[in-house]
């Protein structure tokens, strides 16, 4: 009953503060001998058969593994029941995708910080100083050598005066890598149609301006945006519009960029036009939060970020 196992886990706490060198049965017995316990927590017959009952100190590791699946998975049901009763709620979309991805970071950030600590011997038996699976190329081969390519969970800013190209940059960039890998492009400044249009007028060598005044245009440079255009439909490129943009929604956003379409490297344009999480910042304080959130999203990460 639950008065035995009191009796017998307060005997356990008191003989764990006054003996250093462990307990057993036998000096069970004698303890509750002594208090006049044996007979009222079932005597040596019960003891024993806890004693073949409780699970070997040899295997803790592995039920404590058992533990702690079984409170995730506890967590994960709350985690779903929160979600459902906020759905139906007052907050606005935003704010329940926002509060959703917090908590649910809550709930893996234990398993962050255990798998925070590596050790050097592990490091360095699985080192390898350029893995060609872990880095794209970004197309530029002068800009490769400096960089070594674009690797796993790097961040990357592309910075410039205005009017200097930078889109057309990470445009040219996004472009090259996604004839072979899937790529995610957050516009927040330009629509979907002009940033095709952009790419398609570099890849044909033809400036927009001549590409939006077709009837100056001439048979070749026309020849050559055809070609582009047919060039460009196997890219694997995918144009994201969402704005607001905040870094809790982007990390919604490129999760489902990765689960569906296996998305190796994001690129965001431009980083100002983000909103951050705090209010009534200043720029330069708006920027810092946001480069700092996303720089902790993609610590340990499998993808690239310009």
């Amino acid at each position: 009953s639950k008065s035995e196992h009191r009796m017998l886990y307060r005997l356990f706490l008191d003989l764990n503060r006054k003996n250093d060198t462990g307990w057993d049965i036998v000096i069970f017995r004698d303890e509750l001998k002594k208090r006049q316990q044996l007979e009222a927590v079932g005597g040596v017959d019960y003891l024993s058969k806890l004693a073949h009952t409780v699970p070997s100190s040899a295997n803790c590791g592995y039920y404590a593994g058992i533990v702690l699946d079984k409170y995730k998975r506890r967590q994960l049901c709350d985690f779903s029941n929160s979600v459902k009763i906020a759905a139906h709620g007052p907050d606005d979309i935003e704010t329940i995708l926002q509060n959703t991805d917090k908590d649910l970071g809550a709930i893996t950030e234990e398993d962050s910080k255990s798998n925070a600590i590596t050790l050097l011997e592990e490091a360095l038996d699985g080192l390898t100083f350029h893995d060609a699976t872990d880095y794209l190329s970004s197309g530029f081969q002068s800009l490769d050598k400096i960089i070594n390519g674009l690797g796993k969970g790097h961040v990357i800013v592309v910075a410039g005066r205005p009017s200097m190209g930078k889109t057309s940059f990470m445009l040219n960039i996004a472009s090259h890598i996604s004839k072979e890998n899937p790529v995610g492009f957050f516009s927040l400044e330009m629509t979907d149609t002009d940033l095709i249009q952009r790419l398609v007028c570099s890849h044909a060598g033809v400036s927009i301006r001549a590409a939006m005044q077709p009837r100056w245009l001439t048979e070749d440079q026309q020849n050559r945006l055809d070609d582009a255009k047919k060039q460009l439909k196997s890219h694997k490129l995918r144009i994201d519009q969402t704005q607001p943009l905040t870094p809790a929604l982007l990390r919604s956003r490129v999760y489902l960029m990765q689960k569906m379409y296996g998305v190796r490297v994001i690129f965001i344009d431009y980083l100002q036009l983000m909103q951050a999480e705090s209010r009534n910042l200043s720029l330069y304080e708006t920027v810092t939060e946001i480069s700092k959130a996303i720089n902790l999203s993609l610590c340990n990460s499998s993808f690239q970020l310009l």
